[in-house]
């Protein structure tokens, strides 16, 4: 809402009555003039405070105090980030699961779903997945560049992975110790 046409009605109003304060005081006091100057000015500066006060008030509380709001609830992250920092990685996943369900456009909620899966759980297709569910749910181009260069350590080595052959999962056979002869 703009408070400038306000302001200004105000503002002319005031210096209007300024105007005929000092008017008044000319008349009333005709050659005692000059000794009634300082009240001149105090009721001048009583009369001119208010807009001054708004132009500089409404500017800065603005800062503090925005007038735009949110249309419904922000997302929290507060608790399934508790839950990754106490290993329980599957319950941070649901947790940012239902974040992106509700906010399909929070990047940093897309960007956790992949970290957790690649890092913390070491599920690479997994993180796949995530990463391209974000690509696929993020409408701006800014946001999913944001997404790429936030999984960009995770897709270099998700990009080694598929190029290098996985390594045996059985158990490593015991290295053969000779011993020599006496």
């Amino acid at each position: 809402m703009n408070h400038f046409p306000i302001f200004l009605r105000d503002f002319l109003l005031r210096l209007l009555l300024c105007l005929v304060l000092v008017v008044a005081f000319r008349f009333v006091f005709g050659p005692l003039f000059l000794l009634s100057v300082p009240f001149l000015i105090a009721g001048v500066a009583i009369l001119m405070a208010k807009p001054f006060a708004d132009l500089f008030g409404v500017g800065a509380g603005s800062l503090f105090y925005p007038n735009s709001h949110y249309d419904r609830p922000q997302p929290i992250y507060g608790i399934p980030t508790a839950r990754r920092k106490e290993g329980q990685f599957e319950e941070a996943l649901l947790g940012f699961h239902q974040i992106t369900a509700e906010h399909p456009q929070e990047v940093p909620a897309w960007i956790q779903l992949v970290d957790i899966a690649a890092n913390d759980l070491n599920d690479l297709p997994r993180a796949k997945a995530y990463f391209q569910s974000g690509l696929n749910h993020l409408n701006a181009e800014a946001d999913r560049n944001r997404l790429t260069n936030a999984c960009a350590p995770w897709l270099k080595r998700q990009d080694k992975a598929e190029l290098t052959p996985p390594e045996t999962t059985g158990p490593r056979p015991k290295p053969i110790t000779i011993k020599p002869e006496r």
